[in-house]
């Protein structure tokens, strides 16, 4: 059974996630810190950064969610998306929300569930997309 997206018919091949600590930059510190200043639980080595140019940012190492999602759409062969999602980002204000989110795509076999739809509808064709199939032609001149 297959799931409908704009695209047309899709059928899930794999769904694949998990939460790592990554290295992120940010502009701004707000979203890190607690309102007294402190740095909030989860957020490692946050420290300022100069670019080049003279401007500045904040690294620090943050738990991540990681979505890999292989499917097919008729049509249009086999794809690839991967998107990555930081705790404290707007969506995702705790720990346990981000693990919520990263179970809805732990699975998956041929029928998508909604948040996998919303990523290929998202990302299709666009940032994070590849496209795994070598049967289409592409004319270079």
């Amino acid at each position: 059974m297959t799931s409908q997206t704009d695209y047309g018919e899709c059928y899930l091949i794999n769904s694949r996630s998990y939460i790592k600590k990554v290295r992120k930059v940010f502009s701004d510190t707000q979203h890190l810190t607690n309102e007294d200043g402190s740095i909030k639980a989860n957020v490692f080595n946050l420290k300022e950064i100069n670019y080049n140019y003279g401007g500045h940012g904040y690294e620090c190492f943050i738990p991540t969610v990681f979505i890999e999602l292989e499917y097919k759409i008729t049509d249009h062969g086999n794809n690839f998306i991967e998107q990555d999602y930081s705790l404290y980002d707007d969506e995702f204000p705790t720990m346990q929300e981000l693990e919520n989110f990263k179970e809805k795509f732990s699975y998956g076999f041929v029928d998508c569930n909604q948040a996998q739809l919303d990523i290929i509808n998202a990302f299709h064709n666009g940032y994070g997309h590849t496209s795994l199939s070598d049967d289409e032609v592409y004319d270079y001149e």
